[in-house]
Order: structure tokens, then C-alpha cells, then sequence
């Protein structure tokens, strides 16, 4: 039983629940699912939580936390089984698209298929949804393409080009950074090649700011940013000694990782290159940073192989605080922010956190992805 203080004042009584609030870093409910979770997850907009676990189904979770429902994603060998490390988008009238194996599917708000696209290949990332609603993903192996299909499961075009996921700048042109090739290709929404411009140093995934310019980090460890013309506007070295996506704030600063031996650091990147600040993270980050509304950086990790971990950093640079989650995160599972909640999977199981952001910071790319529907598109 709660325990309650009653206080009398005047001829009224008054009870006090004494309970303690919620504390930022608190857990709300947990999901388990059969297997590891890959990639991270999408919100849908009535608050569905979606995720895709390693047992090769994709559930829909409750605001609660309570299944919704589960589908399951059929590869060719019938087994089931799910590879990392993809994650569901959810496109702007609640379609919910997942690349399974050799197929792209579409499914419903209400769990009922609505078709699937098929390849002899190797789906991988996520869809990017485009103004029109049409999707755009990348496959795996010897033969890298890039496909274009409409909402109606029809494909429109396939290009050479390949990218785990493709940043699409409003209703203009789409980027796609060759994976670990030194080669940045701008592509038009009909599939032409627009221009391309040499990385140097390999290609991360991109971040799209709000006049089309693409950022990304190379393995090398450097941050460089592109206007849309393919002129280089600045680099900053942050030695890392691999690349994540950056992320980018509401105020234009751009954040990276920078790779340690034993600790990363978390840098804040002036819209001009220059450095506003560096944060040390006591664990490795494995995903791109998430900018909250209220300017909050959440970031995650892990230590070793023992667990994960979850760090919030102020927006001037000091740690809020810091979680341990059991099991491991998969690369590319970047949280997304309900109202005052953040969700993300780690190991088997999907986490509902109690965060001071009402939602992601209003910026091009607060995040992996663009938004919390994974959509990948930029529109403001």
C-alpha cells in the first residue's frame, strides 16, 4: 500500500502521496523479446513502439509496454532467424516498412501485411521515405544497389548506388555515401546521378542540414561537411578510429564521437568547425548521439561485453546522468524520444526511460535517421 500523510487544515483533510516522482533515468517497463533486438526502434505516431528482434519477428509495443503485436519476417531458409543491423521506419500514414532478409515489407498499423517486395538479395539499413511516400533502400553483397519503390509495393528504379540510409533533402535529391568507398554520389528523386565528390577517407553515415549541406564522419576520423554543390565547407579531426553518423542540434551544433582506448568522448561541433566542448564517456559509444528538445545529448555504449550503457550530456558538456543496462547494444540503435520518454533496445529486451525531453530537438538531424519514425527525410 502507498503510504500517505494526512494533514488537517482548518476543517479540511488533505493526503499526501509520498511517493517518490519518477527520477530521469528511471525505468518505466521493460519488453522481452525472443532473441536479441537489431538495430533500434521506431515510434509510430500514435505512440506505437516498434522493434525488430533477432527470432525474426517485428512486434508492436503498447505505450505501456504491452505487446500489441508480432509478425514474423520470413527469410528464404524459413528459419527466421534476423540479421544486424536494421531497423523498422514508419511512413506518414502509419505504414510500417522492414527489411527482411531477401524482402522489403509493408505492414499496417493493425499488424496485417500490406506487401512485400522481393529481391535475390540482401536487404540492409532502413527505408527512407520520400515527400511522395515513395521508399528507398539499400542491398547487401557482391551487386550493391539502391532501389526506389512506390507506396504500392511497385519498383520505379534501382541504381548502382548503395548506402545503409539514405538522407533525403525535401522534395529536391537524396545522398548516398559508398560504405568504407571513397565516394559521395547526390542523386535526384528520379534516380539521376546529380554530381559526386571525393570523401577521401571512406564514408560514414550522413547527416543532412537544413540548406542540403551533407555531413559525415570518415574512418580516418575526421568530420566533413559539403555544401549541396559538393564544395567542402570545413573539416574537424577528431581522431576517431571509427565513424558513427553525426547528429545535429537545434542551434546548428553538430556532435560526434571520439574513439578512446578505454573511454569516448562526446564532441560538440560549432556550425563553423570549430570546437565548442568535449565530454569524456566512461564506456565505447556504439550509436549516433539523439538531441532531445530540451538540448539533452543521449548517448549509448557499452562496457566491454558485460553490459551497456546509457549516458544523458547537458547541452554545455557535463554528464546528467548515466544508467548500466544488462545484454548488448547493437550498432545503430539509436534511442527515439516520446514525451519525456526515450525507448530503445539493448540485448532482449526494448526500455521505456524517463528523460527530461518532451520529444527530439527541432533540427534537420537530431538524430539517426532524421526522426523517430526513421524516415530519413529532411524537411525543414
Amino acid at each position: 500500500m502507498p503510504k500517505s500523510r494526512i494533514i488537517a487544515i482548518g476543517l479540511c483533510l488533505y493526503a499526501l502521496n509520498t511517493l517518490a516522482q519518477p527520477a530521469e533515468g528511471d525505468t518505466f517497463w521493460t519488453f522481452k523479446g525472443g532473441a536479441g533486438f537489431s538495430g533500434g526502434p521506431a515510434l509510430g505516431y500514435d505512440g506505437t513502439i516498434y522493434a525488430i528482434c533477432g527470432d525474426g519477428y517485428l512486434y508492436a509495443i503498447n505505450p505501456d509496454g504491452t505487446e500489441k503485436w508480432h509478425r514474423e519476417i520470413i527469410n528464404p531458409s524459413g528459419t527466421g532467424s534476423y540479421p544486424d543491423p536494421n531497423s523498422p521506419s514508419v511512413g506518414p500514414d502509419g505504414t510500417i516498412y522492414v527489411p527482411g532478409m531477401h524482402n522489403l515489407f509493408a505492414f499496417n498499423p493493425d499488424g496485417t501485411e500490406k506487401w512485400h517486395f522481393s529481391r535475390p538479395v540482401e536487404f540492409v539499413g532502413s527505408a527512407s521515405i520520400g515527400p511522395d511516400s515513395s521508399i528507398y533502400i539499400s542491398t547487401h553483397g557482391p551487386d550493391k544497389r539502391l532501389y526506389c519503390i512506390d507506396k504500392n509495393g511497385s519498383e520505379l528504379w534501382n541504381s548502382r548506388h548503395y548506402s545503409l540510409k539514405v538522407p533525403i533533402f525535401k522534395d529536391r535529391f537524396l545522398y548516398a555515401g559508398v560504405h568504407a568507398v571513397d565516394t559521395v554520389y547526390k542523386i535526384g528523386l528520379d534516380g539521376t546521378e546529380i554530381l559526386s565528390f571525393n570523401s577521401i577517407c571512406g564514408v560514414s553515415h550522413g547527416a543532412v542540414g537544413s540548406s542540403g549541406e551533407f555531413y559525415y564522419c570518415c574512418f580516418a576520423g575526421s568530420t566533413r561537411v559539403f555544401d549541396s554543390t559538393g564544395v567542402e565547407l570545413w573539416s574537424f579531426d577528431a581522431r576517431a578510429h571509427w565513424a558513427i553518423c553525426p547528429s545535429i542540434g537545434s542551434d546548428g551544433t553538430i556532435y560526434i564521437r571520439q574513439g578512446g582506448v578505454d573511454i569516448d568522448t562526446l564532441r560538440a561541433i560549432n556550425p563553423d568547425g570549430t570546437e565548442s566542448w568535449g565530454c569524456e564517456i566512461p564506456f565505447h559509444i556504439r550509436n549516433t548521439a539523439t538531441v532531445g528538445s530540451d538540448g539533452v545529448i543521449y548517448v549509448a555504449g557499452d562496457e566491454g561485453s558485460i553490459f551497456g550503457r546509457l549516458a544523458a550530456v547537458n547541452p554545455e558538456g557535463s554528464i546528467r546522468w548515466m544508467m548500466n543496462l544488462p545484454g548488448h547494444i547493437p550498432h545503430y540503435n539509436n534511442p527515439v524520444i516520446g514525451e519525456g520518454i526515450l525507448y530503445m533496445v539493448y540485448g532482449t529486451r526494448v526500455y521505456a526511460i524517463r528523460c527530461s525531453s518532451s520529444g527530439l530537438a527541432r533540427s534537420p538531424w537530431p538524430k539517426y535517421g532524421a526522426d523517430n519514425q526513421n524516415s530519413g527525410y529532411v524537411n525543414h
